[in-house]
């Protein structure tokens, strides 16, 4: 049971029946509140037949629900002045946020008010973790870690655990300022490579579209841009869960061993379990481009994001592109020139514009 917010509740006078509750008034119900938080049998018999007997008011008590399943908080005591600052600072926070955001005012003690705000901030979608404490009267907010490599550009990341993580071009990932004691969560657009620390206690956890990757401490590759068919993961060294990020995922789960990679397919859900080659799905992190049976669409992609540049195909070849090659700390012209005596075709490079002419 959540004895602070069961403190709080306290403070509310019932006034109305339940059939002209809001989502706020029942937020400040005690009853409520033991039922959502309490194991007590008598307590989830009268809510459950309240539920039936006010079929109109199933949404906003489901609301309610989950609002204050999603509070967290620590049970020690606060004084006047930090209910009273808090609550001050609450208005604050969402009467700057958006003119869209309503704020319920009830009548009665600064309690009340701080509570009700609380749970409006959570109703908006403000993720805040509040730690009250005696001597700290601040709200202290989760902060999140946005790093990006633009287009032509790659970046090495270090991330609050030591863990590295080298971040192809065009690709995006987010974390927490400060890993949780318990987990290590990382969410991936594009494409990674991460060398993990090893923490048995701490899972570490990638998350990339509906696909999550957990592991203890090891290395492996992601891949997942926009448009790419299928998510990728690809395992170097140690040992790797992935599985479905989705609630109603089942038990679409693969473990995988050194060099063996799974291939999600975003349209069809499906995931399956093959070997790869390390020189060619891990060639990018040392500077090498690499093409197995690479069509033209494919080769425009990945010179578009390596180099930063716009290639603009004005005429379709006679025959399809199948084109298998690597290239290795080579610049944009020379591989340009090397590509248009293999596969047939003029280009102009101007501006970071690529103009290509099959002949």
């Amino acid at each position: 049971m959540c004895l602070y917010i069961q403190t709080l509740a306290k403070f509310y006078i019932m006034t109305k029946s339940i059939s002209d509750y809001s989502v706020e008034d029942f937020l400040m119900d005690e009853g409520f509140i033991d039922w959502v938080y309490g194991d007590d049998k008598k307590t989830h018999q009268n809510w459950e037949g309240l539920i039936k007997d006010f079929p109109d008011c199933t949404h906003k008590i489901h609301q309610a629900k989950q609002i204050l399943l999603s509070m967290d908080f620590e049970t020690k005591k606060m004084s006047t002045n930090q209910k009273n600052e808090l609550s001050e600072r609450i208005q604050r926070k969402l009467q700057n946020d958006s003119a869209d955001h309503v704020v319920v005012k009830k009548p009665g003690s600064n309690w009340m008010r701080y509570a009700a705000l609380l749970a409006l901030l959570i109703a908006v979608g403000i993720v805040v973790k509040w730690g009250i404490r005696e001597k700290e009267q601040d709200v202290q907010v989760s902060q999140y870690v946005v790093k990006e490599s633009a287009i032509g550009q790659k970046s090495t990341i270090t991330l609050p655990d030591g863990s590295t993580v080298k971040l192809n071009s065009e690709s995006k990932l987010v974390y927490g300022e400060n890993f949780d004691e318990h987990l290590r969560e990382v969410e991936l657009t594009g494409e990674a490579f991460f060398m993990v620390v090893k923490k048995p206690s701490v899972p570490f956890i990638v998350k990339t579209g509906d696909i999550k990757a957990t592991v203890l401490g090891t290395s492996f590759n992601v891949r997942n841009y926009e448009e790419d068919a299928n998510i990728e993961i690809a395992l170097a060294t140690g040992s790797l869960q992935v599985e479905e990020s989705r609630a109603a995922s089942g038990n679409n789960k693969i473990v995988l061993a050194p060099s063996e990679m799974t291939n999600y397919s975003k349209s069809s859900g499906k995931m399956n379990k093959i070997k790869f080659e390390e020189e060619e799905v891990l060639a990018w992190k040392n500077n090498t481009l690499f093409f197995n049976q690479a069509e033209m669409k494919e080769i425009e992609q990945e010179l578009e994001r390596w180099f930063g540049v716009d290639i603009r195909v004005l005429n379709q070849p006679g025959t399809p592109v199948k084109l298998s090659t690597k290239f290795t700390n080579q610049s944009l012209e020379n591989i340009l020139e090397t590509l248009g005596f293999t596969l047939g075709f003029q280009y102009e490079f101007s501006k970071n514009k690529v103009n290509v002419t099959f002949n």
